[in-house]
């Protein structure tokens, strides 16, 4: 049998005589073979969404279709390269080019824009970073070692580096807020709180959540910790909702002391940025704050059978990437609660992809 490049073997079904290889890959699907090559350009997609969220194109774009002469000194771009940019995103329906090379928003290109409803802008303004992507490409080591690829790239972990970096950390909190205004009314919808109870969010950002929850429940109260860089943030977003009044900001560190009085403690998203030591950690030192009755409600991602849970496997790989933490199951979420003296009593979806995991003191 002749040498044949390895680039084109199998593709066009030659193989050692007998052999099966050369016969299963020309019996492959179209759809299959497009799907893998979809998959392995993945970077590129997310590149070139990232450079429309970053130049502005769809806020831009969203007052009336235009050319790339039009578009280029408006956004500081060369014409002939937005022209690129813009045609490649028209084939994958971001963006439609008309038949005078105007270029107008479709549906995927309205959820770019940054005052949009369920809007994924802040998601890109964060993925295509090369502090965020560049983790990545050490996911082969943090699979052989189990160590975090943002750590093997960056020598520091992701918090420590966004404490170090305002500009990075208004990219990621960006995106935290933008993210959990999409499920906010959703996991408001299914916390329960009576009239008068109060509710501590830890770890509660800018306060979306906490508004949502405050809105839902008029007779509660809110107590939202953070740590010192984003509390004025918190301040701001909920007094300009109309809830200052309603919710205490308080500078705080999961790691630390938790220091507020509070019937319901909720700490949505936080458990699984840590390994299991850590998240023990955390959870004791929530239930060191406790008083009699009160209540720990933990809104995370549940990997097993039902809905969500392909999300969940796929979400557990970005935090081994960048955290080091992990997405678990609800009997590992059960046994981190007993390990901090906690029985988990019940567990309850959102619709939202999250679980809502309900604790009390043992």
């Amino acid at each position: 049998m002749k040498n044949i490049p390895l680039s084109m073997s199998g593709l066009i079904g030659t193989e050692p005589v007998g052999g099966r290889m050369g016969q299963d890959l020309a019996a492959t699907d179209a759809s299959v073979v497009e799907l893998v090559e979809r998959l392995i350009g993945g970077y590129r997609h997310t590149q070139l969404l990232h450079a429309a969220a970053a130049l502005g194109i769809p806020d831009r774009l969203a007052a009336g279709a235009m050319n790339a002469q039009e578009l280029a000194p408006v956004v500081s771009a060369d014409v002939t390269a937005l022209y690129r940019l813009l045609r490649a995103l028209s084939t994958l329906g971001v963006f439609k080019e008309n038949a005078d090379g105007r270029f107008a928003m479709t549906p995927a290109a309205q959820l770019l824009r940054t005052d949009a409803k369920g809007s994924v802008a802040g998601k890109l303004l964060s993925y295509g970073q090369p502090w965020w992507w560049g983790a990545w490409q050490h996911l082969t080591e943090c699979v052989r070692t189990g160590r975090s690829a943002f750590d093997l790239q960056h020598g520091t972990s992701l918090f420590q580096f966004l404490d170090e970096r305002p500009d990075a950390a208004a990219a990621f909190h960006a995106n935290m807020a933008s993210m959990t205004a999409a499920m906010a009314p959703v996991i408001a919808e299914v916390v329960e709180l009576e009239p008068g109870e109060c509710i501590a969010d830890i770890g509660g950002g800018r306060g979306v959540l906490m508004a949502a929850l405050l809105n839902r429940h008029p007779g509660t109260r809110g107590i939202l910790v953070e740590q010192r860089g984003v509390i004025e943030d918190a301040r701001r977003y909920l007094e300009d909702v109309g809830l200052g009044s309603r919710c205490e900001v308080q500078e705080g560190d999961i790691f630390g002391v938790i220091d507020c009085q509070a019937d319901v403690f909720l700490l949505k998203e936080v458990i699984h940025d840590w390994n299991d030591e850590q998240a023990v950690q955390v959870l004791r030192n929530c239930r060191r704050s406790m008083r009699p009755g009160a209540r720990l409600v933990l809104a995370e991602r549940l990997v097993g059978p039902g809905p969500g849970s392909s999300e969940a496997a796929l979400i557990d790989i970005v935090m081994l990437v960048m955290t080091g933490g992990l997405e678990r199951t609800e009997q590992q979420y059960r046994a981190l609660l007993n390990a901090a003296r906690f029985e988990l009593v019940k567990a309850a979806p959102t619709g939202a992809g999250l679980a809502l995991l309900t604790a009390i003191a043992c």
